[in-house]
């Protein structure tokens, strides 16, 4: 299994699964961890395939889903399976996969920005003047190259289109609180001017960073 590091708690916690579950089904499964590094990650396949290790199947989490195609395009040609993980593959790739398992980050960002138009809605019906005809908002992201941030963003973007939503800024950052802190503090000082009403992130964690950043200006 080729993957990020289980540093992150999103990540542990999918290996503990995925460790349980091969377990249950008698399979010995060996991870090849990076430091969302692609990299890192390729380096690891070349070894790997150098090894002329042949096993039942391979798992393929990438770090930069455009950026690790040769990886994966390597990993299919040995003709042991791939079964990509938690990036939605890009279109026009098929032959190279077997199966996809992880989450619609598409479909995440899509509840997201309707669920940020609800938000929007609330905070006008409450009395809150927004600075825009439809409020201003800033987007914290996942690092460059990151499928399921970009999928998100996008996704968020298509769902508040027509609304007056103007995304002011978006910066990408990392995967937790310490850095959606740190960038979104930057993000208020080069905005708040303009006038802030809404703001986008990518997950949970970046989202405390942001909320504390905010309570601090």
């Amino acid at each position: 299994c080729f993957m990020p590091t289980t540093v992150n708690n999103y990540i542990a916690e999918w290996a503990r699964g995925a460790d349980q579950e091969a377990e249950r089904l008698g399979y010995d499964l060996v991870r090849f961890e990076n430091n969302f590094k692609q990299e890192e990650q390729d380096v690891q396949v070349q070894q790997q395939i150098a090894s002329n290790a042949k096993p039942a199947f391979y798992i393929w989490w990438p770090t930069d889903n455009a950026g690790g195609l040769a990886s994966l395009k390597a990993l299919a040609e040995t003709g042991v399976p791939v079964i990509q993980a938690n990036q939605l593959p890009i279109p026009g790739y098929d032959e190279l996969w077997v199966a996809y398992a992880g989450v619609d980050d598409k479909l995440n960002g899509r509840v997201s920005g309707e669920m940020m138009i609800e938000a929007r809605d609330k905070l006008k019906a409450g009395g809150h003047e927004m600075h825009s005809p439809g409020g201003n908002c800033l987007v914290i992201t996942f690092p460059v190259g990151y499928q399921a941030g970009a999928d998100r963003v996008e996704a968020f973007k298509e769902a508040i289109g027509g609304t007056g939503i103007d995304v002011l800024d978006q910066q990408p950052a990392g995967f937790d609180e310490t850095t959606g802190y740190n960038v979104g503090a930057q993000l208020i000082t080069a905005n708040r001017a303009k006038g802030i009403d809404l703001f986008y992130a990518n997950n949970d964690a970046l989202a405390l960073g942001v909320i504390h950043a905010l309570e601090e200006a």
